[in-house]
């Protein structure tokens, strides 16, 4: 029996797996894989079948043959939940075409027990007894009656043991003081009285005393303080004229201080967090109020005295004072530039051409004032009238390339009434100045011309060559020359027309007239077959059998050729039944059933019934 610990995943080994057959040869991994296994476990009273399933090389449950092994030996995985449960457990393993069966005992303990059997775990004990007497134990400790220590009785008239201490943690014990360093945790059960008696003994806390004496004199208990009586500070007398101590200031921050007069010198360097102005040596002061009165800088006195001279903050004068009634006075005055000086003369000569050239060079989205002569040009309106010919005539020389566009003209601007007879003739047109990309999608149509308007005589000879032509106009003449229909009136001799029609009518008549004689013969229904001279014997033949899938257009047939699509396009022949001589054209053939189906469109009469006899004219 082997021992599993609880509730833990573990692999044991299994085997061995020995052939069915002699009983001794192992199997291999590739053979065992797929047995059967069963683990039934007895915990307590109940029997669990825990696993019940085939193995396989992975999984939870994975049954993996032992590396270089050849004796048949495996490993098998269990979970945690596996062995999560107490008691004996068994595990079977069989194939009854494969191996003999495979048994394996275990027992399911605990994982205290297990790891103190096969770890470093400590091993759990019950003490019921000492010396064969029963212990007797309170909250899980044993009560022990001590009567000797090293051999010695144990001290009964106390009650105690009687204990000579030499060393403590290895040092030996002061004789001098016959004392025990202690260390105090609780005074009278209290933890706190303790940690205070520490910090009175350490110098953390002092020690609070109600004194009431010092050096045998009595304490002052009127201010329940200690009168004092100061004489001397570090062997200098105190200063008795004021009941005050003298002292002797001469450093600040451990930097020596300055004084004059008694009186310590202050560098200041900042006011309400601000730095004072140290380039004047001066408090930067802000003033808001004079005399308790708002005031800004302007109304600082009365006048301002300004001083003459080229640096900064002065004013360049030749003489005199400067005297300025309003801010837009400033008549006398004079200016180089054409910048807004109202008011000022202009002295440039030349200046009357310079707001000559302002003007004609603003933008004409500026003059929106209405009835001014600058929204007059800008919307093209002249004394309430549009600009027409008439307005300009002989006043536009030339316009350059790309100068009026369609855009610039509205709509039905110009239409014929606007143009004199005669005005546009070819000769006013530079060559190639109109081509296709000239006109719009739609722009000419046979609206546009009146009627006998385009005459041969108006077009020049070769007007009109193939790059005229749109990419399907020539496609559409060759369409239209083929689908002419055939007929006497091409008689010109020598022509492509006179030559087909003579080659070509007249042998398809007759050949048209030799089809419709084989068609009466025939028949419409094939009923003038009868009268062909055909060998039937010479022709494969078959016999329609019984099946749900006969109909007017499909048959299943005696046929044993197995590939599919042999008999297509082959003629089949109705022999005998209602559909007797009837000749129709084969479109799919079936091999694994010898179902024949009519090409697209054609039928037979009725549907040929069973034992009807066929043949397979060609192929």
């Amino acid at each position: 029996m082997r021992f599993l610990r609880t509730n833990t995943a573990a692999s044991v080994t299994v085997g061995p797996f020995l052939a069915v057959g002699d009983g001794v040869t192992p199997l291999g991994m590739a053979t065992v894989t797929g047995c059967h296994m069963s683990f039934i476990c007895e915990d307590g009273a109940t029997t669990t079948l825990v696993l019940d399933a085939d193995l396989a090389a992975t999984g939870e449950n994975a049954m993996v043959h032992i590396t270089n092994d050849d004796a048949g030996m495996c490993t098998l995985a269990f979970t945690a939940a596996n062995l999560n449960r107490y008691g004996r457990g068994m595990v079977t393993i069989f194939d009854t075409d494969l191996c003999l069966p495979v048994f394996h005992e275990f027992q399911i303990i605990s994982a205290v027990t297990y790891d103190a059997w096969f770890g470093t775990g400590p091993v759990s004990a019950n003490v019921t007894q000492f010396g064969g007497t029963n212990l007797t134990a309170t909250g899980g400790r044993p009560e022990i009656n001590m009567s000797h220590i090293a051999g010695s009785a144990v001290s009964a008239s106390t009650a105690q043991i009687g204990v000579n201490l030499v060393n403590i943690a290895g040092a030996a014990v002061s004789a001098t003081t016959a004392q025990l360093g202690v260390n105090v945790v609780q005074v009278s059960a209290d933890a706190a009285a303790a940690d205070n008696l520490e910090s009175y003994c350490d110098g953390t806390t002092p020690i609070p005393a109600n004194a009431t004496q010092i050096a045998g004199a009595a304490v002052s208990a009127s201010t329940a303080q200690l009168g004092v009586n100061l004489v001397n500070i570090a062997g200098s007398a105190v200063a008795t004229g004021t009941a005050q101590l003298g002292v002797n200031v001469v450093n600040y921050g451990g930097s020596a201080g300055s004084f004059a007069s008694g009186r310590p010198a202050v560098n200041t360097t900042y006011i309400s967090g601000a730095a004072v102005s140290t380039s004047a040596a001066q408090i930067g002061v802000n003033v808001i109020q004079v005399g308790a009165t708002v005031q800004t800088a302007r109304d600082l006195g009365a006048s301002v005295l300004l001083s003459p001279g080229t640096g900064a903050g002065q004013v360049s004068l030749s003489s005199g004072t400067v005297t300025v009634g309003t801010n837009n006075d400033k008549t006398g005055y004079t200016a180089s530039t054409v910048s807004d000086k109202t008011g000022y003369s202009i002295a440039d000569a030349t200046s009357d051409v310079v707001i000559a050239d302002a003007v004609w060079n603003a933008a004409t989205a500026s003059y929106g004032t209405s009835n001014t002569y600058g929204s007059l040009v800008e919307s093209g309106n002249v004394g309430g009238g549009a600009i027409v010919a008439a307005s300009v005539t002989g006043a536009v020389g030339s316009i350059a390339s790309g100068g009026i566009v369609a855009a610039s003209i509205a709509d039905n601007a110009i239409d014929a009434g606007s143009i004199a007879t005669g005005a546009i003739t070819a000769a006013k047109f530079a060559a190639g100045a109109i081509d296709a990309a000239a006109i719009a999608d739609g722009a000419i149509d046979a609206a546009t011309f009146a009627s006998g308007a385009i005459t041969a005589a108006a077009i020049a000879a070769d007007a009109i060559g193939a790059s005229e032509l749109a990419n399907d106009a020539v496609a559409e003449i060759a369409d239209a020359v083929c689908d002419e229909v055939i007929s006497t009136g091409h008689a010109t001799a020598n022509s492509l027309a006179k030559i087909i029609f003579d080659n070509l009518n007249a042998p398809v008549a007759t050949a048209d007239t030799a089809i419709d004689a084989i068609a009466t013969t025939i028949g419409t229904a094939g009923a003038g077959l009868t009268a062909l001279p055909l060998n039937l014997a010479s022709y494969t033949g078959f016999v329609v059998e019984t099946s749900g899938s006969n109909s007017t257009s499909q048959i299943q047939t005696d046929r044993a050729e197995s590939t599919d699509d042999f008999w297509i396009g082959a003629m089949v022949l109705i022999t005998s039944g209602t559909c007797a001589s009837q000749v129709k054209t084969i479109g799919d053939y079936t091999g694994s059933t010898g179902v024949i189906v009519l090409k697209s469109g054609d039928t037979w009469t009725s549907t040929p019934a069973a034992g009807v006899t066929g043949v397979i004219l060609n192929r």
